[in-house]
């Protein structure tokens, strides 16, 4: 699906119908506008001090925010290497929920 804009808002048009049910465009969003760009995930307020985390998902990658002890914000993939588990944890430690696959922070 391509597009060609006209700066002119008088020519603007709403985006055709099959944009809305389309299985087909969700991905190509995902590659063309939200995978190309900064993307929220949360917000500071989840994070309110060293040692806290919460998990978000950002064009279907899974990820942990977490503040580090000197308060630097910090976002990793939560897939774990060995058999794609979900990481998550305490601490120091990032630990994989499947096998136990422990990643220091």
């Amino acid at each position: 699906m391509d597009f060609t804009f006209d700066p002119d808002v008088a020519a603007a048009e709403t985006l055709p119908s099959r944009c809305y049910d389309d299985p087909s465009v969700p991905p190509l969003e995902e590659a063309r506008i939200f995978g190309r760009s900064w993307q929220w995930v949360g917000s500071m307020d989840q994070l309110p001090g060293p040692g806290s985390r919460f998990h978000g998902t950002v064009g279907g990658e899974p990820l942990l925010v977490v503040r580090d002890d000197e308060g630097r914000l910090r976002a990793f993939s939560a897939v774990c290497r060995h058999r794609a588990g979900r990481v998550g944890g305490e601490g120091k430690t990032l630990k994989c929920a499947f096998h136990g696959w422990t990643y220091d922070l």
